[in-house]
């Protein structure tokens, strides 16, 4: 089972990205972060897997939280699922130590298996928003990691 934690500060995204993890019988809802640094917080507290990880939130935003769990918990993985999709965004969450980067106009069953995909080592990406080639290169605190598992 996958321990996935959806951090957004869109109640109706949060409620909305449960609902989905609930149809698949191999993902599971540990919890929900309003901000990024709950996310981080319960992340580390609750042992999540992945981050579904959204960038423009209070607090903290998606890209310092993705860095805050590179160094604090390498095993936990982050796909980005944002409404963002500029090259720049793109490529600052990836450094961070983002594994995957997708909108949030992706089909529901692209972000389950984008989850699915982190999971096993993958980086899936939006299509439209690939770094150009040499761009992505993994976080230096970041090493293969296996991911909590319940």
């Amino acid at each position: 089972m996958i321990r996935v934690l959806v951090a957004d500060d869109h109640a109706v995204v949060r409620r909305g990205l449960a609902t989905l993890l609930a149809t698949a019988p191999d993902l599971q809802l540990v919890g929900t972060a309003s901000d990024g640094a709950e996310a981080v917080r319960l992340a580390v507290d609750w042992g999540a897997g992945v981050v579904v990880m959204d960038l423009s939130m209070p607090e903290l935003d998606g890209v310092a939280a993705t860095c805050e769990l590179a160094s604090q918990v390498p095993s936990c993985r982050v796909l980005v699922l944002t409404s963002l999709s500029d090259q720049g965004r793109v490529t600052d969450a990836l450094h961070a130590g983002a594994d995957g980067y997708l909108l949030k106009r992706a089909e529901p069953e692209a972000i389950l298996d984008g989850i699915r995909e982190v999971v096993r080592g993958g980086s899936p990406l939006d299509p439209g928003r690939r770094p150009n080639p040499g761009q992505h290169q993994p976080h230096p605190e970041r090493p293969h990691r296996t991911p909590h598992r319940a």
